[in-house]
């Protein structure tokens, strides 16, 4: 069992993650910039759409297309 401080700590990283690739792979420091990333989350849920090949199971460990990221 770990701490939820843990837990958020992950998710900061993660978040870090993906707004170095929304910003062309740039170096993000922590702590992040959340303004930058709430605003790039807002506009790409303001412009997804559900893709049929996103709920395909698929793969050894059987993850959906949709979760496999390119770090």
């Amino acid at each position: 069992i770990a701490p939820g401080e843990d837990g958020l700590k992950e998710l900061t990283i993660s978040n870090a993650a993906y707004l170095s690739q929304w910003q062309g792979h740039a170096e993000i420091h922590l702590p992040m910039d959340t303004e930058a990333f709430d605003r790039l989350l807002a506009e790409r849920v303001r412009s997804s759409q559900l893709k049929a090949a996103d709920h395909q199971v698929s793969g050894e460990n059987g993850y959906s297309n949709r979760w496999q990221v390119n770090w």
